[in-house]
């Protein structure tokens, strides 16, 4: 009867070490499955914060375009308001177009997304509150998703100057080699 227990408690034995491996092997799926949602989630913000700052770049570039000669105002701090800002409905530029540009792109009242303009390094004397040579810097960030994007705009003009670029006359006619 002595060895019937033994056996038993052997027996005994290799079922806690077994359920404790068990147990040991379920937290290490947890653990693991929870890592695997936090970066999900880090890389569902990520990709909303950069799509956010993109669509604010985009909806801001025409605005800056139609409003250069009012950016050595915008360089040296003055209280802009940008003339032309228009968006597609829903989106509407919170508090009118004055600079910053603070733009509510789900029409729930708040503001997404701000962009900014500030000039490059384009003179000698690196005074940044004027430009020379209409070329800034954008910045978009998302209030939601804290996520900056910058871009580097230079205006060129509307009309027959694409033209001239690729060595073409203003009537577009081209250079004849």
């Amino acid at each position: 009867m002595t060895a019937h227990r033994q056996r038993g408690s052997a027996v005994l034995l290799v079922v806690m070490v077994l359920l404790l491996l068990a147990a040991i092997l379920g937290g290490m799926a947890v653990r693991g499955s929870s890592s695997d949602l936090r970066l999900a989630v880090t890389q569902r913000e990520g990709v909303s914060g950069f799509y956010c700052a993109e669509t604010g770049l985009n909806l801001a570039r025409d605005c800056f375009a139609q409003n250069v000669e009012r950016w050595n105002g915008i360089f040296s701090g003055a209280t802009t308001t940008l003339a032309n800002c228009v968006y597609p409905s829903p989106i509407t530029a919170l508090y009118g177009s004055v600079y910053p540009l603070r733009i509510d792109l789900d029409s729930d009242g708040t503001e997404d997304v701000t962009v900014t303009l500030q000039d490059n390094v384009d003179e000698l004397t690196n005074n940044f509150a004027v430009d020379s040579d209409l070329t800034a810097i954008m910045q978009a960030e998302c209030k939601n998703t804290p996520y900056k994007l910058t871009q580097i705009v230079t205006y060129q003009g509307r009309g027959t100057e694409y033209g001239a670029q690729l060595g073409k006359s203003a009537s577009n006619t081209g250079n004849q080699n």
